[in-house]
């Protein structure tokens, strides 16, 4: 199933503030909703302004091997 840029965003940000603390591969996300990972980049840049904006937390992350 491919999943809508809403619907990634949603379950997304749920499994991001369910696993706080936590280093979690680009190529998780890309495998789970069967997206490029440039899309889920662009989602959790989306994610990542909107937690700083709100006041919500941070999302980091590492670029490089480590990282995405």
């Amino acid at each position: 199933m491919k999943w809508k840029r809403s619907e990634r965003l949603v379950d997304m940000t749920y499994y991001l503030l369910e696993h706080p603390h936590q280093l979690i591969p680009l190529t998780y996300f890309s495998e789970l909703y069967q997206s490029a990972k440039s899309s889920i980049s662009e989602d959790l840049t989306i994610v990542k302004e909107t937690f700083e904006e709100k006041g919500i937390g941070l999302l980091m992350t590492v670029p490089g091997a480590a990282g995405g």
